[in-house]
Parts: C-alpha cells; sequence; structure tokens
C-alpha cells in the first residue's frame, strides 16, 4: 500500500514524501521505500541492499593540511609541549 505518510526511505535513505512510496510493518513499527526502491530492489536484489550506515549521516569534519602542520601555540609551545604529531 502507498505511504500516508512521509519519512526516510530504508533502501536509499532519501526523503519519500507522502503518497510517493510504500509502507510495511517492521519491528513494532512503520517503515518507509520509494515506489522505485521497491521496484529496483525485485529486480535487483543484489545491488540494493540496505545500507548499514545512513547515506546522509554527516561525515565529521577533516582536518585542513594547513591545521595538522600548524606548531602549535600558547604556554605549551613554549615548553615544547604538543609539537610532535
Amino acid at each position: 500500500m502507498r505511504n500516508k505518510h512521509p519519512g526516510i526511505c530504508y533502501r536509499c535513505n532519501e526523503w519519500c514524501p507522502a503518497g510517493d512510496g510504500h509502507f510495511e510493518r517492521s519491528r513494532g513499527g512503520w517503515r518507509v521505500q520509494h515506489a522505485a526502491c521497491a521496484i529496483s530492489h525485485r529486480l535487483f536484489p543484489s545491488l540494493t541492499a540496505t545500507p548499514a550506515v545512513s547515506v546522509n549521516a554527516a561525515a565529521p569534519e577533516a582536518a585542513s593540511p594547513a591545521s595538522i602542520n600548524t606548531p602549535a601555540s600558547g604556554a605549551g609551545a613554549a615548553a615544547g609541549i604538543g609539537s610532535e604529531l
């Protein structure tokens, strides 16, 4: 059945608006998937495995090369503390 409420598609982890996908009961709750994700999973189940980690999860900020090579400053710098990487 089509989803009456919007949610995150459990196959692609993208937003699925109301009426744009299907819902199903899972572990005492409900989950939503896009209609296109349901069809592609039926055609190619090995290519559309549910990811273990959310694709939309915010990636941690990468340290810039400048911050890695910048010498330590402050009271610890005078004592030589923190200069080793």
